[in-house]
């Protein structure tokens, strides 16, 4: 009910405790977009410092730059960095988890591999090194994501270094 004020000349019915919980929920909302902005800057949503992420192998040969968040269907690649000393022979063995495999639509590689060789849980990219060797390469797998969630990942050499590193797919 409520109470029956008097400003000036007019009675003005007042209710106080109604008027309380509406600032107290406005305030929680404020909150809440300001949090929702913050995290859009911070890259959570998007571009920004918080989106981009890499791993790297600690003795140096391999390096893995990604998006830490991506969206469902919007294109998108990693970046894989090998240093020359990985390379055998003139060639360079990149092999990919068949689960990140099969939740990806992969459109381009870049450079092209020579070869392909699929395993039951992976599928091995074999690329020629340039002319002058010890130079390293830099393959880009380009993709769509095809299922949102949390997922998890592993890239590597063959007879080499392995990387494992997670996403976070919107729908």
């Amino acid at each position: 009910m409520a109470d029956v004020g008097r400003t000036g000349d007019l009675e003005i019915g007042q209710a106080l405790d109604f008027q309380r919980r509406q600032w107290f929920i406005q305030r929680v909302g404020w909150v809440a977009m300001a949090l929702v902005i913050l995290s859009a800057l911070a890259g959570l949503m998007g571009a920004g410092p918080l989106s981009h992420a890499s791993v790297g192998s600690p003795e140096g040969d391999l390096r893995l730059m990604y998006p830490r968040f991506d969206r469902r269907h919007a294109p998108t690649e990693v970046r894989l960095e090998i240093a020359g000393d990985a390379i055998r022979e003139g060639e360079v063995q990149v092999w990919l988890d068949q689960a990140f495999l099969d939740r990806i639509e992969l459109e381009q590689i870049i450079p092209e591999p020579e070869e392909v060789f699929t395993g039951p849980d992976r599928e091995v990219y074999v690329f020629r090194a340039g002319s002058d060797p010890g130079q390293p390469i830099d393959v880009t797998f380009q993709f769509q994501q095809d299922a949102f969630g949390v997922h998890s990942a592993r890239v590597g050499l063959v007879d080499g270094p392995q990387l494992a590193f997670w996403q976070v797919v919107y729908p």
